[in-house]
């Protein structure tokens, strides 16, 4: 069996938004509408979630939702009130949007999906989002920044575990075994 060659600067990991997850936590930006919201999944994962704060980790490009109580600084309602309370909240956010669409460089006539990691740690649980994951060109992350950072995220598990590959570094391609 021969072994075939690909060229790092060639290939794309396809971003997993692009596919249908039910279970996960995913947050929805639609600039043109000045909305932002999560999905139910999200707010099924968290339970007793009916506000957040909106952490924004600007060099890193990650937004975090922490939950919070309603009288907590900054407290951010997503959750509808009423008779359905396992409904997401689209929630008006112009100054936000305009902030997230600078610092993402976004279209802002196209709605943007991004799934979320459940991260654990100390007491706490948060819903941290890549905003640098999603770009308006091409599928995903390119080949050559996911070999540089080899963990995949199974969302599952909310566990990591490493790709193995073999780099040769001298004529930039990989061979996948």
């Amino acid at each position: 069996m021969e072994i075939q060659t690909l060229k790092n600067s060639e290939g794309e990991i396809v971003r997993a938004e692009y596919f249908a997850y039910t279970n996960e936590p995913i947050i929805t930006f639609n600039p043109a509408r000045n909305l932002v919201y999560v999905n139910a999944a999200c707010l099924k994962r968290f339970p007793d979630m009916d506000y957040a704060n909106f952490l924004i980790f600007p060099v890193e490009k990650n937004l975090a939702l922490r939950p919070c109580k309603a009288d907590e600084l900054h407290a951010v309602r997503i959750r509808s009130s009423g008779k359905n309370i396992s409904k997401p909240r689209h929630i008006s956010c112009e100054e936000f949007m305009i902030k997230i669409l600078k610092l993402t460089q976004w279209s802002a006539d196209k709605p943007y999906k991004l799934l979320g990691n459940v991260v654990k740690r100390n007491d706490e649980t948060i819903v941290m989002f890549e905003l640098k994951s999603f770009s308006d060109e091409g599928f995903g992350v390119a080949l050559d920044d996911y070999l540089n950072n080899p963990i995949v995220k199974t969302f599952e598990q909310d566990t990591e575990i490493s790709v193995d590959y073999i780099n040769n570094e001298k004529d930039n391609h990989i061979w996948i075994t």
